[in-house]
């Protein structure tokens, strides 16, 4: 049997690679700070108390009353101004975090889905709850944010499973309002990350 270590390795030597000229002064000043997170040491995949201990790590990162720029920063959201409520709800057994924003008419049916970022193994929990209240604000629509199931503890498929649930759940119960003879799509969805912000919802607030 050829264990790992008799593979055969192609080395690559060390470079510098140049920061790019074709992007803004800001880009390429926040691209010559280079990698700004220490690196991450993951373990065994079957060591589930390691996982826990790397995961915990990760998520203190970002406190429980994290500034807004910082949340922002990690959900794709931007400022806007405008105030959202959150509440937990357990759609299908998956816990949810719903924010709605301030002044939301009572038959205002559009929900953005939000799954959020961290590569399926974090993410989750008051980061979850803060990025959701933060993109409701941002695109002017309500936010149901999974706060889906992740390892050690469960597994893939887990959280894909939890996804679909609430996915299939929201489908359900904001189907699309017919307005004359063209339906109007009333969900939207995406996995927020490092990524940039999703446009306002029609008619939402932002411009």
């Amino acid at each position: 049997m050829i264990t790992d270590s008799a593979r055969p390795a192609l080395r690559v030597p060390t470079r510098d690679v140049p920061v790019p000229t074709s992007v803004s002064e800001q880009a390429q000043a926040l691209l010559g700070r280079g990698v700004m997170m220490p690196p991450v040491e993951w373990p065994r995949p079957d060591d589930r108390d390691a996982w826990r201990a790397v995961i915990a790590k990760q998520d203190a990162m970002v406190p429980v009353d994290a500034p807004e720029m910082m949340v922002m920063s990690l959900t794709g959201a931007v400022a806007s101004g405008h105030l959202a409520d959150i509440t937990a709800r357990d759609v299908e057994g998956v816990p949810v975090h719903v924010a709605t924003p301030q002044g939301t008419a009572p038959d205002d049916r559009r929900v953005f889905l939000s799954l959020h970022g961290g590569a399926f193994i974090q993410g989750g929990g008051d980061l979850c709850r803060l990025g959701a209240g933060a993109m409701a604000g941002s695109i002017g629509a309500t936010v149901w944010a999974v706060d889906y199931r992740m390892p050690p503890d469960h597994p893939f498929p887990a959280a894909v499973d939890d996804c679909l649930s609430v996915y299939r759940a929201v489908l359900a119960e904001r189907e699309c309002a017919r307005t004359g003879p063209v339906e109007q799509p009333r969900v939207a969805f995406a996995g927020c990350g490092w990524s940039p912000p999703p446009p306002p919802m029609p008619g939402g607030h932002r411009s």
